[in-house]
């Protein structure tokens, strides 16, 4: 069985969501075991979302890319069969880094998926929310953009801000 490699911890909630998500799908996919419904192999690492937090707080861009590259290095010694997917939306700022470190490891990139959905209902412009990073830095707007897709966020500091 192939394994999928998932580097999540950077809140609990997502990777809860992504490993009840992956396997609630993978249920629909697969045939019915003989006993039980099959659940794919999985390989997770879990980093210490205080320390990540942290870091995004005091905007330490770099420090984020190295602590989850090393969540990385942990995952890629588990030996995952797969590629690998980040659980959160920020924590993808990583990933230019993972990728210099790891050529060959495949990762599921959020904004590749995500544009191929927008794309699907004939979408080209989409507002884009999320933690402050995700809005105000370039790395998922980008990527969105190299689908065709534009983000529009928050203009102003106290929107950007704002809890909804």
């Amino acid at each position: 069985m192939v394994a999928l490699g998932l580097l999540t911890g950077v809140s609990y909630q997502s990777g809860l969501d992504y490993y009840k998500n992956i396997n609630e799908q993978y249920m629909k996919l697969v045939p019915k075991g003989k006993l039980m419904p099959p659940n794919p192999s999985l390989v997770m690492v879990s980093v210490d979302c205080d320390e990540y937090a942290s870091m995004l707080v005091a905007k330490e861009w770099d420090a984020v890319s190295q602590y989850m590259s090393r969540g990385v290095e942990r995952l890629v010694k588990a030996e995952p069969d797969c590629c690998l997917v980040i659980c959160s939306n920020t924590a993808h700022l990583a990933v230019p880094l993972v990728r210099q470190l790891h050529p060959t490891l495949p990762i599921l990139h959020i904004a590749d998926v995500t544009a191929r959905a927008i794309k699907a209902k004939g979408l080209s412009r989409v507002g884009l929310l999320g933690t402050e990073p995700t809005m105000r830095e370039d790395y998922l707007k980008a990527q969105l953009a190299r689908h065709g897709v534009e983000c529009i966020v928050p203009e102003s500091d106290a929107d950007l801000r704002q809890v909804f």
